[in-house]
């Protein structure tokens, strides 16, 4: 995603982003207009006209959809691409995780 680092957090209702700086990651949620959840994702602010989003796999479609609709109606230059071919997610937990109940027996 492309142009300035404010506009940013507010296309696509995107949460809290003007909170984070560059090279920090926060888990966020896409909202419609009216303040319905689109969908969950974690968002990488790479650099302050930079941000990797990663939605929740079901909900990337969606996600996308609401993005560029944003992109639009504000009239943004905005840059949307869907890579999400491309890239692998793997979640690692700390050894301690067990012994507090996150991963199953």
């Amino acid at each position: 995603m492309g142009q300035s680092g404010h506009s940013r957090c507010r296309c696509g209702g995107l949460c809290g982003l003007d909170r984070i700086q560059p090279g920090s990651a926060q888990y966020t949620l896409a909202l419609t207009p009216e303040g319905t959840v689109v969908g969950d994702l974690i968002a990488y602010v790479r650099a302050d006209a930079d941000l990797l989003l990663i939605p929740n796999t079901a909900t990337t479609a969606a996600v996308v959809a609401a993005l560029e609709a944003a992109r639009e109606a504000e009239g943004s230059g905005v840059e949307i691409s869907n890579p999400h071919r491309s890239f692998g997610v793997l979640a690692v937990l700390d050894i301690s995780a067990h012994r507090k109940g996150a991963c199953p027996s």
